[in-house]
């Protein structure tokens, strides 16, 4: 089946600096997202990046939150342009779609879906963490 790049999107996720501190070794992984990025955009794939992030004070997170909340005092002290910095090698060019995700699923709490339908995307590729996961939706 032949790919139409017009509906394909690449999705990078979860790749903030923050994210990649914590790992042991990232050379290879970053090396990696940064050539499925560059393959992506010399067939005019669309690079679309999500992280996840808060408003300043973290309005978004709930008590009843089990995933966030533990964290939520940290968050309301964290310079959020910070936290949500994707690494260097592998951030987004200007014109480049960036979605923020206030959930760990990307499509709960953001407007990916939006976009994704808006451009009528009907072939994913997921990169997250240094794995690649390819879904087809209709």
């Amino acid at each position: 089946m032949e790919q139409n790049p017009q509906k394909t999107a690449l999705l990078i996720m979860d790749m903030r600096a923050g994210i990649l501190q914590m790992l042991p070794d990232t050379t290879a992984l970053v090396s990696n997202v940064s050539k499925a990025i560059a393959t992506a955009r010399s067939h005019n794939v669309r690079v679309i990046y999500v992280t996840v992030g808060f408003r300043q004070g973290t309005p978004e997170i709930s008590m009843n939150n089990k995933g966030f909340s533990a964290s939520k005092g940290r968050f309301a002290t964290t310079n959020v342009d910070e936290f949500m910095k994707i690494d260097s090698s592998i951030a987004p060019e200007p014109d480049e779609i960036r979605v923020t995700k206030r959930r760990v699923s990307a499509f709960t709490g953001s407007d990916l879906e939006v976009i994704l339908t808006a451009h009528r995307t009907h072939r994913h590729c997921y990169q997250r963490c240094g794995v690649i996961n390819i879904a087809r939706s209709c």
